[in-house]
């Protein structure tokens, strides 16, 4: 082991470890990161300053959730805007009986995407699709999801619009409170492992509402 996959396994390990999470899928992660990390060096997947906030980025939001009684067993999860495929690809990584689906524009990610998907061996619990969802009239195949996630892609008021559409359930993340949309259901307030920024996954049931 080279001095940098061995810091790579203590961060990730660390994150795992912090968020009581569990470590039984640690090689599969890493080589998740390893991934990241090479393509890092030819396109910007995730433009993170350094090792422990690529960590943060990639494993923290999926550890949380990996311990969360949210998800029922075989619940099908739609991500979008995938970009690198955090945080769905460690979901499904970690919770094996997950079948996430991917949405994500830009080419090159996706290529990515698909070839992660493949070397890790997901892609019977795991989709991509390469398209631009259009928050006026979304549509997706499969519809309606147990579950729709999106980060950074939309205002979290407005993915919670639009996730109304395409999901019974929808998950909004963010560092911000305020920025909430009121009628949350549940909440998973945590901090960042590295960064020690708060961080609150919001749940929101949308077959409660009406």
């Amino acid at each position: 082991m080279n001095a940098a996959s061995s810091s790579s396994r203590s961060r990730v390990l660390s994150c795992l470890q912090g968020l009581g999470a569990p470590e039984d899928s640690l090689e599969t992660l890493l080589e998740y990161l390893r991934w990241v990390q090479e393509w890092n060096a030819k396109t910007n997947l995730f433009a993170e300053p350094s090792l422990e906030a690529l960590v943060d980025v990639l494993f923290a939001d999926a550890a949380v959730l990996t311990k969360s009684a949210w998800f029922a067993p075989g619940a099908r999860l739609v991500d979008v805007g995938a970009g690198g495929g955090a945080p769905a690809l460690p979901l499904a990584i970690l919770r094996p009986d997950l079948h996430c689906t991917l949405v994500e524009p830009r080419r090159r990610r996706v290529v990515f995407l698909r070839s992660v998907i493949g070397a890790l061996g997901l892609r019977a619990r795991v989709e991509v699709i390469d398209r631009k969802l259009d928050p006026e009239r979304p549509q997706l195949p499969h519809m309606p999801y147990d579950w729709a996630m999106s980060r950074a892609t939309f205002p979290p008021k407005q993915w919670h619009e639009i996730a109304q559409k395409i999901a019974r359930a929808a998950i909004v993340a963010t560092l911000d409170e305020s920025a909430l949309p009121a009628a949350t259901t549940q909440r998973l307030a945590y901090t960042l492992p590295f960064s020690q920024r708060p961080r609150l996954l919001a749940a929101y049931d949308f077959t409660a509402s009406g």
